[in-house]
Formats: C-alpha cells, sequence, structure tokens
C-alpha cells in the first residue's frame, strides 16, 4: 500500500525536482524494506527447519548469467569491470530459486564494497562431484580480526560503515549454501582484493542422491 501510494504520487504531473528525487529515494527504500523482509523470513523458516528444497538439476549458468544482468540495470558511478570464466551448462543440484538467491547475495557484495574503477571476477568449476563458484572483488579488505565473525548475522564490519546494507547476505548465502549440500567461506582477503568461494553438488546421479538422502 506504501509503495503503491508513492508510485502514484509519482505519475502526477507536474512534480518539483526536489519532490520527484525524494519520492524516489522513498519508494528505494520500500524495496530495500521488503527485500530484508523476506531474508528474514526465509532465515526464519531455515532455523526452524520448514524450508525444504526440491533438488533437481539446476543450470548454474544460466542463474550467473541472469545475476550479471541485473548487474548492469544497477546504477554505477564506480566504473566496474566484470571478468567471467564460467563454462556453459554447468549444472548443480539444488533449487532454482535459492541458488539464485546465493548467486545474487555474492555479485550484490561484490559490487558495494568495491573501488572506483574496480573489477569483479566470477569464476566456475566443477570438482569431480562438486561446482564451485568463486566471485572476487577489488576494494578495501576485511580486516583479519573481522574475517572470523563476517557470517555472523546481522554483522557489519568498519568496511561497510557507508555502504547500504543489514548484516544478512552473507550469512543466508551460506544457510542456503549448506541446505544444498555445499557451502560458503571466504577464500581470501588482502588490500584491494576479497574473495568468495560457494560450493555446491554435482547434478551427477551419485551427487543428487546424496543431497536428498
Amino acid at each position: 500500500m506504501l509503495r503503491a501510494g508513492l508510485e502514484e504520487l509519482l505519475a502526477r504531473e507536474p512534480l518539483e525536482p526536489g519532490v520527484r528525487d525524494e519520492l524516489s529515494e522513498l519508494v528505494h527504500q520500500t524495496y530495500r524494506l521488503t527485500s530484508v523482509i523476506d531474508d528474514l523470513l526465509l532465515l526464519a523458516r531455515a532455523d526452524a527447519g520448514r524450508l525444504q528444497l526440491n533438488f533437481a538439476a539446476v543450470d548454474l549458468t544460466q542463474i550467473i548469467e541472469a545475476g550479471m544482468d541485473d548487474l548492469d540495470t544497477i546504477p554505477d558511478a564506480l566504473g566496474l569491470a566484470v571478468e567471467t570464466d564460467v563454462p556453459a551448462a554447468l549444472r548443480i543440484a539444488g533449487e532454482k530459486r535459492y541458488s539464485a538467491v546465493i548467486v545474487q547475495n555474492l555479485l550484490e557484495n561484490a559490487r558495494k564494497y568495491n573501488r572506483a574503477g574496480g573489477r569483479i571476477r566470477v569464476t566456475a568449476r566443477t570438482h569431480r562431484e562438486a561446482v564451485s563458484l568463486t566471485i572476487g572483488n577489488t576494494g578495501r579488505g576485511i580486516p583479519a580480526e573481522v574475517q572470523a565473525h563476517i557470517f555472523e548475522r546481522f554483522h557489519r564490519g568498519s568496511a561497510a560503515e557507508n555502504t547500504p546494507g543489514h548484516g544478512l547476505g552473507l550469512n543466508l548465502a551460506r544457510e542456503l549454501a549448506r541446505l544444498h549440500g555445499g557451502d560458503l567461506r571466504l577464500v581470501r582477503s588482502e588490500p584491494d582484493w576479497t574473495e568468495f568461494e560457494a560450493t555446491f553438488r554435482s547434478a551427477t546421479p551419485g551427487a543428487m542422491s546424496r543431497v536428498e538422502a
């Protein structure tokens, strides 16, 4: 109701530029609030053991490409370069909706904590019955003393002081990765480079049967 009312106001003519900007920002905030609520509900279901995944062969390459397209639609004053090294039709055992949440959260994290003129690198590989997705980005590194806490719910380190967010993305992504029979970890973080790796089960008969069990 609130968002609909704001969008209705935006559609009216004429509006002073300052008023239009304020209304646009309020609409943006409603989307952010909805996203936070959705994340909290998803985590609550996971905590209660009520988040059931219907495993199938999911095209991870397609999910990555969709995530990259979404990234391109976000206004970006940083001028980021994006590098990808992902095999075609890379299939994992999982649920498409939640696999996409993992990828989207990692890509958004790589964008938010980047620097002007920086880059994002996305790499995926198959390792026997596992698939790894590595997403790295330039920007301020995560201090060593903070790295042990980055997956904690609502954790926001000093690097996030001026960055919008609520400290749920990495926690949610790791929970979902583990529900998929994989994991999410910080590979490394040093001056001007941070890298995360998500692992999934490959969509092979043997791997899928173990996850479903």
